[in-house]
């Protein structure tokens, strides 16, 4: 992780901390996958970048490995449905944090065209286009908010509430000679260079696996934010163009009247004006140009969170099927009423937690995809057959851009859509139904 360290910054962007104040940044950086390298914070993203990600995530890929090994040569059921579970997070936010490091030059970029804004219109802006673009930044701050609770709550009752009660009450292993040795009652499923048979040994494996398990947790959740926050301002702009292209005979009017005078009223006969079709064709340009900012916006969204979109969704469906036959093993194994309760609660909360994860990243790419369609909608709308050809043709050369497949995509393989989602939650069945069968 070494080569991903930068110089310490010495000034701020002020474009790039409004941006990272629109799409809520400040969990990205706090989850360490946005690292910051002003003042103080350099010398702690440098020991983050160059022991603690490698170190923890190193030692947890191969412990959860050698669980899976040991749940193989037992064929503990259970163990092997948890570790594939909870391992196969563990890999795929293992690289999606790394991917998103690599790219902080371009994060960096990200934030400096939303926080300058997108569009540069001669007129002001309205209060429609300041509405619009405070819902989005609204939107996206309740939902960092409320994930980061629910996250909390997950990750505290799942690795937190339940593995200390347990060791409270002086159940400090679940090893026992014809199990596998691996101790599930701590907070992660995975093995121990030690064995976990006292109060000292289970506390040591408790905050040791629980701090981590919360770390990642904040990348989990800090990756969605991010996701959602850009694209919440792809779309907000794009509501923008299309409202500004359904307004264009206002605006070249607006635009007439400040330099010819008032008009008292619009009519037909302003489009055989030559300065009024000046005007339009000024205010079609500068819709273009917020249309041709809004591609490269988007190309570069595409290029920082392609490949996380690969990895989760390749393994999304392999999370919630073994989150599922867990809680179905565990209610058919286990005799203690209360471990089945809290267990099955526990794992519905998993299964519910990655199903709304993966419905997000699905249902915002779709709406990108939504909002790009309608500007090739209001650009026929436009006033084309009274204008000029100079008008036309401008009109020509938007719709050649809004012809753009605006879709997010997992590296141009599987779109970010609501076909994909139903995709993934066919495959989760299919998933679930081999571990049945396999039992």
């Amino acid at each position: 992780m070494f080569v991903f360290i930068r110089e310490k910054e010495l000034k701020r962007d002020p474009n790039a901390m409004i941006g990272r104040r629109l799409v809520q940044a400040r969990f990205a950086i706090f989850a360490g996958i946005y690292p910051d390298f002003y003042g103080w914070r350099h010398y702690y993203f440098v020991i983050f970048l160059w022991i603690i990600h490698p170190g923890l995530y190193s030692y947890f890929v191969m412990v959860y490995v050698l669980s899976f090994v040991e749940g193989l040569r037992y064929m503990d059921v259970e163990l092997l449905g948890q570790v594939l579970c909870l391992g196969t997070i563990t890999v795929i936010y293992c690289l999606v944090s790394i991917y998103y490091i690599a790219k902080k030059t371009d994060v960096d970029e990200l934030m400096m065209m939303a926080g300058k804004g997108l569009s540069n219109y001669s007129r002001p802006t309205t209060q429609e286009e300041k509405t619009i673009l405070d819902s989005k930044e609204k939107s996206t701050y309740k939902y960092a908010i409320g994930s980061s609770i629910m996250f909390v709550s997950v990750s505290l009752l799942h690795m937190g509430f339940l593995p200390i009660r347990r060791g409270l009450k002086g159940q400090y292993t679940s090893i026992t000679n014809d199990t596998a040795p691996i101790n599930k009652y701590t907070p992660l499923p995975v093995w121990t260079p030690y064995v976990c048979d006292d109060l000292t040994t289970f506390l040591i494996s408790y905050f040791t696996q629980l701090i981590p398990g919360c770390m990642e947790i904040s990348i989990i959740n800090a990756c969605c934010i991010l996701y959602i926050g850009l694209c919440q301002q792809l779309t907000g702009n794009l509501e923008i163009l299309v409202n500004s292209l359904r307004q264009l005979p206002e605006r070249g009017l607006h635009m007439f009247e400040a330099e010819r005078g008032i008009v008292e009223k619009f009519t037909p006969e302003l489009y055989q004006n030559e300065y009024f079709l000046r005007c339009l064709n000024t205010c079609i340009g500068e819709n273009i140009e917020h249309q041709y900012n809004i591609i490269k916006f988007y190309k570069k969204i595409q290029s920082v969170v392609g490949f996380s979109i690969l990895a989760i969704f390749s393994g999304t469906g392999l999370i919630i099927s073994t989150a599922a036959y867990s809680m179905l093993l565990i209610a058919e194994r286990e005799r203690d009423t209360e471990i089945i309760i809290t267990n099955s609660f526990v794992w519905s909360f998993n299964l519910f937690v990655y199903t709304v994860l993966l419905t997000l990243y699905c249902y915002y790419g779709q709406k990108v995809t939504d909002k790009n369609e309608e500007v090739l909608e209001a650009l026929y709308d436009t006033p084309w057959i009274e204008a000029d050809m100079a008008f036309r043709k401008s009109v020509i050369i938007a719709m050649s851009y809004s012809q753009l497949d605006m879709t997010l995509s997992a590296m141009g393989l599987i779109s970010a859509s609501l076909a994909t989602l139903l995709d993934i939650i066919k495959t989760s069945f299919s998933y679930l139904n081999m571990l049945l069968a396999a039992r």
